[in-house]
């Protein structure tokens, strides 16, 4: 098989500086029995520790990644750990809770698709024992659910497409990334902390406000990206990677792939929304409520 390789020298750099979007969500029920059912003002969603796979495709069947060799990065049913804020959320004043309560948790599943790329410190375009693995992801998806923990029961909440990423290969971690856009998002359950358009939730924002942009923004860190992928002959590509394969005229079952298992202590997963307007009175709103505190001090 022969595959023309066009993104044989991968530039992997951090990207997307944005700010997240301060965010609620309302569970719809008072599950904590504190009064409401909505939780505090938060930057990011935070989730544990998990164990990705990545599956690499080996196009000339040698056991070794090149640049530009096409990966698959996938993990499923990752529990958030927590809702977190920053110091830029104080002015809210607001006790975000730890998340993950007794009775229903907020779990993910993705796969992102890209190419290989890695910080070639051997200039022989094979990575080496040692050489960081990142990727530039151009395609995949990002999938939330409401999981009730004792019917087992998931309802989903959010689903991302992934539009494009960057990666800092500079050491023996990567940091990722990793930019979407809203396919689908759960009506009267995630809020934004200052109004677009006249709307709060981030439904009608979508709906109604035509010049406003809602994406979402994915960052983590591996560790251990200098280990090498082996091959893997029981490696069954997903639903998802079958049909990718299939718009370049691969057969997934017909190729090898060099899989490796990696732990990420955490990923967060953020919320933007862009629309000049709003966010410039927004930003004046701080301004006022720093100036007032500082009157008062």
């Amino acid at each position: 098989m022969n595959i023309k390789k066009s993104l044989l020298a991968l530039t992997l750099v951090s990207a997307f500086g944005a700010n997240a979007s301060p965010i609620s969500i309302d569970v719809g029920t008072d599950y904590d029995m504190d009064g409401n059912s909505v939780s505090g003002v938060f930057d990011k969603f935070t989730f544990g520790t998990f164990d990705p796979t990545s599956a690499y495709l080996d196009v000339d069947q040698n056991g070794k990644i090149e640049q530009g060799n096409m990966v698959f990065d996938a993990a499923f049913g990752i529990e958030v750990a927590s809702l977190n804020y920053t110091t830029d959320n104080e002015a809210y004043n607001t006790n975000v809770p730890a998340f993950g309560l007794a009775t229903y948790t907020l779990v993910a599943d993705y796969e992102f698709f890209g190419f290989a790329g890695f910080n070639d410190l051997n200039s022989n375009n094979v990575q080496d024992t040692g050489e960081a693995i990142g990727a530039q992801f151009v395609g995949g998806y990002v999938n939330l659910f409401m999981k009730d923990i004792a019917s087992g029961v998931s309802t989903q909440v959010l689903a991302l497409d992934v539009t494009g990423s960057g990666a800092d290969l500079g050491g023996t971690g990567v940091n990722f990334n990793i930019k979407s856009d809203i396919a689908s998002i759960a009506d009267d359950f995630f809020y934004s902390a200052y109004s677009v358009g006249g709307y709060t939730d981030f439904h009608d924002i979508i709906a109604n406000v035509t010049d406003a942009h809602v994406g979402g923004r994915i960052t983590t860190e591996i560790t251990n990206a200098g280990t090498t992928p082996l091959y893997n002959d029981s490696y069954v590509a997903t639903a998802y990677q079958t049909a990718v394969l299939s718009t370049f005229g691969i057969n997934a079952t017909e190729v090898d792939f060099l899989t490796r298992e990696t732990t990420l202590d955490s990923a967060n997963l953020s919320l933007f929304v862009s629309e000049p307007a709003s966010l410039a009175i927004f930003g004046l709103g701080l301004l006022g409520l720093a100036g007032a505190a500082r009157r008062k001090a």
